[in-house]
């Protein structure tokens, strides 16, 4: 049996820390360790924490100062003693057979280097749960730039190891930066990825569409640096950059070619193209038989809703980010 180590990094989570931590203590697994990351907590987290370190339940880093979450992760990942390092949000919940279902995918095939899987929602909102779905909409590898979330994927300690852990320069898109590296690494050795779609985690969604475009801007900013950093040509993450420059660059030349009726119509198809991608991509994966799933009229719409507002912060965080570069 593998022994995993699971490092939770965390923030001033003391309404979620304890629920994540017994989630993983309910684990039908035997040869786990827990690392609490604490990254300068000023609310109870220090308290709530201090039961589990008395009982030996889990090990306890805190932090002097403040230094980020992917700081918090690399310190958790270089104190492990497991063989497979997973990473757990304090935000997020981990189901019984979480780590006994990652944990065979390494046992049964030596040359898996990395496993992730999928997220659910952990709040019952209408956003959080239209959203959730349209994740499930998308489960597709070939629409996916990584296979690894940041809060739910397990790697081979001394894989991590040899890569030099996750690049702590980065305050968002680590995860990212990590699923390139090892797709390199595992195009040069030989090894594999694997993405579960059953070894799903529970995690907090945003509620409200405001909150969905903070985040989605927010990782649309860390998308274009890991990019720009990699120097590496992805069209499945380059296509959400340059969504919006696009619909921008298409109305302007439709404006500005309005006497060649031909060139104009070209153009006007295409500018409907995009404006019309994410509402036509949600329509085809409802309508593909293996990805069917009960979906009410609200919900659809919802989800669509959620498509372009999430193409578009993200792709606006992009541009953000390289205009800052």
């Amino acid at each position: 049996m593998l022994k995993v180590s699971v490092v939770i990094p965390c923030h001033n989570e003391d309404e979620n820390i304890g629920k994540c931590i017994d989630s993983i203590l309910a684990c039908k697994y035997q040869e786990v360790e827990i690392i609490v990351v604490d990254d300068s907590s000023t609310d109870r987290t220090p308290e709530i924490c201090k039961p589990y370190v008395d009982k030996n339940l889990i090990r306890y880093i805190r932090r002097s100062e403040r230094g980020g979450q992917v700081k918090a992760i690399n310190a958790g990942a270089k104190a492990a003693l497991g063989s497979l390092i997973a990473v757990l949000a304090a935000d997020s919940l981990a189901p019984y057979d979480w780590i006994r279902k990652a944990a065979e995918h390494f046992i049964s095939d030596g040359d898996v280097v990395a496993v992730g899987g999928p997220l659910k929602a952990s709040t019952k909102t209408y956003w959080a749960l239209c959203g959730e779905k349209l994740d499930q909409l998308l489960l597709d590898r070939r629409l996916m730039v990584s296979p690894l979330l940041g809060t739910n994927m397990f790697v081979r300690s001394d894989v991590l190891r040899a890569l030099g852990f996750f690049d702590d320069s980065l305050s968002v898109g680590e995860d990212l930066d990590l699923g390139l590296r090892l797709s390199s690494y595992s195009k040069r050795t030989g090894g594999r990825i694997v993405f579960d779609r059953d070894l799903a985690v529970f995690t907090a969604y945003p509620d409200t569409l405001r909150n969905v475009a903070r985040r989605h801007f927010w990782w649309g900013e860390g998308r274009a640096r890991v990019l720009l950093k990699s120097r590496k040509w992805e069209m499945k993450a380059w296509l959400r950059v340059l969504y919006v420059p696009s619909i921008i660059a298409l109305t302007v030349t439709t404006f500005l070619f309005m006497k060649f009726w031909l060139v104009a119509s070209i153009f006007a198809l295409s500018l409907t193209g995009i404006i019309a991608a994410p509402m036509l991509a949600v329509a085809s994966r409802l309508a593909m038989k293996l990805n069917r799933q009960r979906v009410r009229v609200s919900e659809f719409f919802g989800i669509v809703v959620l498509a372009y507002v999430r193409v578009i912060s993200g792709s606006l965080g992009s541009i953000w980010a390289i205009i800052k570069r």
